[in-house]
């Protein structure tokens, strides 16, 4: 699989429409339409009242990490999701966005460690796993750690990695008024069950309170 393009999978397009959004149902159900025909979504739902959505688009760029324990920073080649939540009130519009990376690296140990096909194309396989990774930050189901953060992977496992602020892309107009900067989990593996720490496989399955003597 290919990730050195430099260009957005999903054009700057699609963030004027979001900012386009008012809080009635009608224009958020025409914003919807549209932001489905557009390159690279790989997600867009509406609650019943449609007044509420989620937008996920994909990109595939360099960016530049730096662990929070770490001075160094490193350029990697990633597919990036950014995910946009909006809700429609009387007085306007909220907007969360919040972001999912995967690197080189966490994409091979995932073909390495999970019943991927290694023949079959990957990308439908990490569009579920970033829209899994947004429901997990969405209901808080993070697994913390001293060193970084664990979420619970659709294949059995997690995928391990950190938080950090980005800034967003000049590039995206309005949307960076509104938003100058995003939190994105950044995905450095993937651990199989056997090889995740007692601790985060019981985290993982439930036992979100356990603690080890």
């Amino acid at each position: 699989m290919t990730t050195a393009s430099s260009q957005p999978l999903v054009p700057e397009r699609l963030f004027d429409l979001i900012m386009e959004a008012r809080p009635n149902a009608k224009s958020v159900k025409r914003l919807l339409a549209r932001a489905k025909r557009q390159t690279g979504v790989t997600k867009v739902s509406g609650s019943p009242c449609g007044k509420r959505f989620l937008l996920v688009g994909r990109y595939v760029k360099t960016m530049t990490f730096q662990k929070p324990d770490e001075f160094l920073e490193y350029n990697d080649t990633v597919i990036t999701y950014i995910g946009v939540r909006l809700q429609a009130h009387r007085a306007g519009v909220s907007i969360w966005a919040g972001g999912v990376s995967f690197g080189k690296h966490a994409l091979e140990r995932f073909v390495e460690r999970s019943d991927v096909d290694f023949h079959a194309p990957l990308l439908p396989h990490i569009d579920a796993e970033a829209k899994q990774i947004f429901r997990s930050w969405e209901n808080e189901a993070v697994i913390p750690e001293r060193n970084g953060q664990h979420y619970r992977a659709m294949k059995p496992g997690t995928w391990s990695g950190y938080t950090q602020d980005v800034p967003m892309e000049r590039e995206w107009g309005r949307f960076v008024s509104v938003l100058p900067r995003l939190p994105m989990f950044c995905a450095r593996t993937f651990l199989s069950d056997d090889e995740m720490r007692p601790t985060v496989w019981m985290r993982a399955y439930g036992a979100q309170n356990c603690q080890l003597l």
